[in-house]
């Protein structure tokens, strides 16, 4: 098969063909001028379609010339009612239902998800485009702004025009940048990894404590600066949590797991890796520092700490801290733990909310859920990674809770469930269906 032609309507018709009902009609389609230095341009087809609120605009330069211009007023469109009469259109951005507010600011996105943000002032003059040869825009998700805090100003002077793939990601950006920095550095994955692995051992090594001294540090000081930064919160009023003692506490429980018999010892392999399969140990360090601000904070649960931190755009900042693929889903899963923290049975030893998990539309990317010949299959990596997470969990949980011997039995009980779940993953072929109806 030709892959580039089948990228190509990937990106340039299938999204078109998806919302073709917006153009199927002539109600709401409207015909502007292409406006140059020099007149109209005849060779520029000039458009849109759609309802208030749903609106389409496309432009196609027919031409192999360059042209630069804008599209400001509509051509007039015969009357429905009276034959031979035509009825003059509204300018461009009234035909776009933007003038039913007094929003300073619009924005909108492209064909390839990009978006731009433009002033109020400017669209009332049209939207000013350069069209190379053959080329076409199209422009969709017209959406005026408030502005009471200035915000979009700013950005607006920043991005002068510049389009970005999010505009809410650039303003919380632009808005919190110290917490930004500061929470990435928090969760940079490479000293993550260096810990992981230094919690293995019977002893840990200078560099070691010395990275444990510091984490248990920068988390007190990033709780205090995110709670002066909560609306309502006292930023002095965070408790102090000793994350060194737990990351002391969580070694010890590695190295009873190293030394016991099977299945447990399934979690020392799930934390460290294979060669194949990369190691939870960063997941879970990073879901038990989220939980450790959870704590600091005042909040009932990681989730809502999470929610506030996506308020701030944090969300986006530990994104674009994951430098590779294997980074990335280190972010999700940690999220996702946050979530699972809370379940009542918890996932590693309960099938049912395990089963929910697996059919959760959000965790498909991750499980690698994909259809072929009718088939629903999953990538053997993701439900590994998804099992083994929850299991690990399972047991910290408890051994921050410190509950003993139970956490012995807990350990052991969702390693025999990790173990279970491979298996039937492994004997049914990775066929989602069958591996569900088996749980």
């Amino acid at each position: 098969p030709d892959l580039g032609f089948i990228q190509h309507h990937e990106q340039q018709v299938f999204p078109l063909l998806r919302t073709r009902h917006l153009f199927a009609d002539v109600e709401h389609f409207s015909l502007y001028d292409f406006m140059t230095a020099q007149g109209v341009d005849e060779n520029v087809f000039a458009y849109s379609n759609g309802p208030i609120g749903q609106k389409f605009l496309v432009v196609y330069n027919n031409t192999s010339q360059v042209t630069r211009g804008r599209t400001h007023l509509a051509t007039d469109k015969a009357s429905p009612e009276e034959e031979g009469v035509a009825l003059s259109m509204p300018p461009f951005w009234q035909e776009l239902g933007l003038d039913r507010s007094n929003d300073p600011f619009c924005r909108f996105r492209d064909l390839q998800g990009n978006q731009q943000l433009v002033s109020r002032e400017q669209l009332a003059h049209g939207l000013e485009l350069q069209l190379d040869g053959y080329e076409h825009r199209v422009f969709s998700d017209f959406q005026t702004l408030s502005d009471e805090d200035g915000s979009w100003q700013k950005l607006y002077q920043y991005l002068n025009g510049r389009k970005v793939s999010n505009l809410e990601r650039e303003r919380l950006k632009m808005l919190y940048q110290p917490l930004w920095k500061a929470f990435a550095a928090l969760f940079d994955q490479g000293r993550l990894h260096v810990l992981a692995g230094g919690l293995m051992a019977a002893r840990q090594t200078r560099p070691v404590e010395k990275i444990m001294t510091e984490l248990a540090a920068e988390c007190n000081a990033f709780a205090s600066m995110i709670g002066s930064s909560i609306e309502g919160f006292d930023g002095h009023s965070t408790s102090q949590i000793d994350l060194k003692a737990l990351f002391a506490d969580l070694s010890v429980w590695l190295a009873a797991l190293a030394v016991a018999g099977a299945p447990e010892k399934m979690l020392v392999g799930q934390w460290q890796g294979t060669r194949s399969q990369a190691g939870l140990g960063v997941t879970i360090l990073s879901w038990m520092m989220l939980q450790n601000l959870s704590q600091a904070l005042g909040f009932p649960d990681e989730s809502r700490c999470v929610e506030v931190f996506r308020s701030f755009g944090l969300d986006f900042a530990w994104q674009e801290s994951a430098a590779a693929e294997d980074q990335a889903r280190t972010v999700f899963l940690a999220t996702l733990l946050t979530k699972t923290a809370g379940m009542q049975p918890h996932p590693a030893v309960d099938a049912h909310t395990f089963t929910h998990l697996c059919q959760d539309r959000d965790n498909r990317k991750f499980l690698g859920v994909n259809k072929h010949e009718d088939q629903t299959w999953f990538l053997q990596e993701g439900m590994t990674a998804l099992a083994g997470a929850v299991a690990l969990q399972a047991g910290v949980m408890q051994l921050r809770a410190g509950q003993g011997k139970e956490v012995d039995a807990i350990s052991a009980a969702a390693a025999e469930h990790l173990r279970q779940r491979l298996a039937r993953a492994a004997a049914v072929g990775y066929r989602l269906d069958k591996f569900l109806d088996l749980s």
